[in-house]
């Protein structure tokens, strides 16, 4: 397995301010200029608290930057809530990480707030992965499977349509006892309009970049050892 690119990673963090932020419309001026971003909120509307009938809309600011520790990290979109935030990068969950906690020190200090951190808050990877072999070989006893979907069409499809292969599988939760707010799917499917002899795939999960990897590498490892044929 080769990884090919970071698409995505997203650090979530629930925390709660002591004391609410201000004239909204300062606000977002000085978190646009201090971390440069292209596109900001001037619907502040949905910034205000409406009670628990109305549910609650971000702030959301797109493509920015900050320096960390000398180095430039981009945001590709920053979401803040009343009770937390969403910082996406096109690059590692430690990356979100690092963008994250500078945002709440510079809270602190830029508008003297300070924040209950709730709980460890979660990540949210996407990867570009090039698999050593396609799902279809992968799973070799399901080819068959394949060319009896084939078999199987109206007689009105033409018959120089490809081999039915496979090309996404996704590990969920069971609805009848999984929380309401929960994870979501673990995917891989094969990477949109890109033949399938590539091999490349789009993974995405509720994780970090590190664990992301380890899981789709043991993923093609017992999938080489257990189900691909020779």
């Amino acid at each position: 397995m080769k990884l090919v690119q970071i698409l995505k990673g997203s650090t979530v963090r629930i925390a709660k301010p002591d004391r609410p932020f201000g004239y909204l419309p300062e606000v977002t001026q000085m978190v646009t200029e201090h971390f440069g971003f292209q596109e900001y909120p001037i619907d502040f509307s949905k910034l205000l608290s409406h009670g628990t009938a109305d549910p609650e809309s971000p702030a959301n600011f797109r493509h920015g930057k900050v320096e960390i520790d000398g180095r430039q990290l981009l945001i590709d979109e920053l979401q803040i809530y009343q009770n937390g935030s969403i910082v996406s990068t096109p690059g590692n969950t430690s990356d979100s990480d690092l963008i994250t906690d500078y945002l709440y020190r510079w809270a602190n200090e830029r508008f003297q707030l300070n924040f209950q951190i709730i709980g460890t808050g979660s990540h949210f990877s996407q990867l570009e992965i090039e698999f050593d072999r396609s799902l279809a070989d992968l799973f070799s006893a399901l080819k068959e499977i394949g060319s009896d979907i084939n078999k199987g069409l109206d007689s009105s499809w033409e018959d120089n349509i490809p081999t039915y292969q496979l090309t996404t599988i996704q590990f969920g939760l069971d609805p009848t006892k999984a929380p309401q707010i929960n994870p979501g799917m673990f995917r891989i499917e094969n990477r949109a309009q890109m033949a399938l002899e590539t091999k490349l795939y789009f993974c995405e999960a509720a994780m970090t970049t590190e664990n992301h990897m380890t899981i789709l590498s043991k993923f093609e490892r017992v999938c080489l050892e257990k189900f691909a044929g020779s």
